[in-house]
C-alpha cells in the first residue's frame, strides 16, 4: 500500500531540518522496491499535483461560514460565536489586523479591505462569497471597536480564538478577584489557589487543549475515562514517575503498556504544551488586574508555568532541568538537598555540587549514567576553555582532588579513567600504576573533551600548590 505521494512526501522533505540554521542537508529514503527511474519521476511533481488553495474556498469554511451568519443573524456576539476553526481562526486575524492598524495611527477597515482584496481566497471565490466573507469581517470589526481599548488589543495577541481567548479572560479575573493577600509560598499551594473552582477544567475544554481522549482500552470496547485533573497536576509538579500516575489515575485500564503511553499523551497535551501557555497568559493579565486593581497585594508567581512544563517543585529543579538533567527526579533531589544544606547565600548550586564526587551523585540520587553527565556539563566551569587553551597550545592549571602522594612520586604523571567505574568515569592522576588524585567535577567535561581529542598531552603534578594541582599542556611530538 503507498501512504504517501510523490507530492506529499515533497512537503515532508521541506519541513526537514533546522530552519534558519542550515542552508542545505540531505535526505535518505529507502524504498522496499526494485530500483526504477519512474520513482524520480514521482519527486518532480508538475504545478497541477500540488495545487495551491485557499482556506477560505473549501466546502468546510463556508459551512463553518453558514453556522456563523445563522447565529449572527441571532443577535449573538460574533467574536465569540464558536463556528468551526477556520472561521473562529478569520476573525481573530481581522481582530490582530485592527489592532496592528490602531496601533500604527491607520484606519482599521481600510487595513482589513486591504488584506481581503489582496489574499489568495479573492483570486478564487465566487463574487457572492467574498461578499460573505467581508459583511464577517465587517462584523468582527464592529464587535472589536464595542471592546475597550486594552480589552480588544490584549484578545488579539493571544494567537489562540476568541471565544478561547475570552475563556482566559474570565479566568484571570477571577483569579485576580480571589487571589488572597496572604499567598501559599509552595509551588503546589499556588497551583491549588490559581486553578481550584473548576478553573482548571475550564482551560483543559478549551479546543486549543488538544487531549487525547482517555479510555480503558487500545481498541474494541472501551469506555471513556474521567480524572481528577487538579490532583494529577499536583502529584505531576511534585515528582512522581508517569508510571505511578498511571496505577492511580488510570486503573481501569489493565494493559499498564498502554495505561503508560495513554498518560503520557495526555501529559504531554496538557502539562507540556497547552497549560504552560494558557497559564503564562492567564497569570500576566492577572498581575496586571492585582496592580491596577488591589495594589498591595502580592503577585501571582510568574514561574508556575515552567514548574508545570518540567514537572518540578522548585526553580532550582526547572534549571536543572533546563541544563539537559533528564530525569525530573533527579532534578527534584538535587534542588531539595541544596536547599536543605542551606547554601543559597553561600554556594551556588553549581559550587556546591562540586563539593561531591561523581560517585556520590550517584549514591543519593540515584542517578543514570544520562543523568551523570548532564550534572558534569552543568558542573563545567563557563569560561574556563580549558581544551580550547590546550590546544592553542597554553598551559593550564587545574586543582587535584582527593590528592594522595605516594613514595618516590615522579612529576610527570598521566591522566586516564579509572577503570573500576562505570560510565560516566572519573578521571585520574597516576604516576605509573599509583593513583595520585582525581579531576574536579567542574573539569572533567573539559578534561575529557580534550583525551577525546586524541592529542598527546603532558601532565606535570605542582604539590607545592594548596590544594596540589597539575599543569596540562600539549606534548612536544618527535619529527
Amino acid at each position: 500500500d503507498e501512504f504517501i505521494t510523490g507530492a506529499r512526501l515533497l512537503n515532508a522533505i521541506g519541513r526537514a531540518g533546522r530552519a534558519g540554521k542550515e542552508s542545505e542537508g540531505w535526505i535518505v529514503l529507502a524504498r522496499n522496491a526494485a530500483y526504477d527511474r519512474n520513482d524520480f519521476r514521482r519527486l518532480t511533481p508538475t504545478e497541477a499535483d500540488m495545487p495551491v488553495i485557499s482556506a477560505l474556498t473549501t466546502a468546510s469554511a463556508l459551512e463553518e461560514l453558514a453556522r456563523l451568519e445563522t447565529a449572527a443573524r441571532d443577535a449573538a456576539d460574533i467574536a465569540l460565536i464558536r463556528a468551526g476553526p477556520l472561521v473562529e481562526s478569520f476573525i481573530g486575524h481581522i481582530w490582530l489586523l485592527a489592532s496592528i492598524a490602531e496601533e500604527s495611527g491607520d484606519e482599521p477597515r481600510s487595513a482589513i479591505d486591504g488584506f481581503l482584496e489582496s489574499c489568495l481566497a479573492w483570486q478564487q471565490l465566487a463574487d457572492p462569497d467574498k461578499m460573505r466573507w467581508r459583511r464577517v469581517s465587517r462584523q468582527s470589526l464592529e464587535a472589536y471597536a464595542r471592546r475597550p481599548p486594552n480589552v480588544r488589543r490584549r484578545w488579539s495577541r493571544t494567537g489562540v480564538s476568541l471565544p478561547s481567548t475570552a475563556v482566559l479572560d474570565d479566568v484571570a479575573t477571577d483569579i485576580a478577584r480571589s487571589w488572597p493577600v496572604v499567598a501559599g509560598t509552595t509551588t503546589q499551594a499556588a497551583l491549588d489557589q490559581l486553578l481550584t473552582d473548576g478553573r482548571l477544567e475550564r482551560l483543559l475544554s478549551l479546543p486549543e487543549a488538544q487531549l487525547p481522549v482517555l479510555r480503558s482500552a487500545r481498541s474494541g470496547r472501551y469506555t471513556t475515562i474521567e480524572i481528577n485533573a487538579l490532583g494529577l497536576l499536583t502529584r505531576w509538579v511534585g515528582g512522581d514517575s508517569v508510571g505511578d500516575l498511571a496505577s492511580t489515575f488510570l486503573a481501569e485500564v489493565r494493559d499498564a503498556e498502554f495505561r503508560q503511553e495513554l498518560l503520557g499523551d495526555f501529559i504531554s497535551a496538557a502539562f507540556d504544551n497547552f497549560l504552560p501557555w494558557a497559564l503564562g497568559i492567564i497569570i500576566d493579565w492577572s498581575n496586571q488586574l492585582l496592580t491596577t486593581d488591589r495594589a498591595g497585594i502580592g503577585l501571582i508567581p510568574v514561574n508556575l508555568p515552567a514548574h508545570i512544563r518540567y514537572g518540578v517543585s522548585s526553580d532550582l529543579a526547572v534549571q536543572l532541568i533546563r541544563a539537559g538533567v533528564p530525569s525530573r527526579a533527579v532534578a527534584s533531589q538535587v534542588a531539595s538537598s541544596y536547599q536543605a544544606a542551606g547554601n543559597d547565600a553561600d554556594l551556588s548550586l553549581r559550587e556546591w555540587l562540586c563539593t561531591s564526587s561523581l560517585g556520590e551523585w550517584a549514591q543519593r540520587y540515584a542517578a543514570s549514567p544520562q543523568d551523570l553527565r548532564a550534572l558534569l556539563e552543568f558542573t563545567r566551569l563557563r569560561g574556563a576553555r580549558l581544551a580550547a587553551r590546550v590546544l592553542n597550545a597554553e598551559e593550564v592549571v587545574v586543582p587535584i582532588a582527593d590528592y594522595n602522594e605516594p613514595p618516590n612520586l615522579a612529576r610527570s604523571v598521566e591522566l586516564r579513567e579509572l577503570t573500576e567505574e562505570v560510565e560516566p568515569a572519573r578521571l585520574g592522576f597516576f604516576s605509573g600504576d599509583v593513583q595520585v588524585g582525581v579531576v574536579r567535577p567542574e573539569h572533567l567535561a573539559e578534561l575529557g573533551a580534550i583525551r577525546a581529542t586524541g592529542a598527546p598531552i603532558h601532565v606535570e603534578l605542582d604539590a607545592n600548590t594548596d590544594p596540589p594541582s597539575a599543569r596540562i599542556s600539549l606534548a612536544a611530538i618527535d619529527t
